[in-house]
């Protein structure tokens, strides 16, 4: 039996990866970002706060 790898939270990824590291987000990560549901935008609004 296999298990599938976790999936990380792409805004927690983005905090870690822009914030923390100083890093860009990858052409998949953006369109994954841009994908997100309504439900998170409210979470995508605070990161983009939290960078701008």
């Amino acid at each position: 039996m296999t298990h599938a790898p976790a999936r990380v939270d792409i805004l927690e990824l983005a905090r870690d990866r822009v914030l923390r590291r100083g890093r860009g987000l990858d052409r998949a990560q953006t369109l994954e970002i841009l994908r997100l549901p309504d439900d998170r935008l409210e979470d995508l609004l605070s990161l983009a706060q939290t960078y701008g």
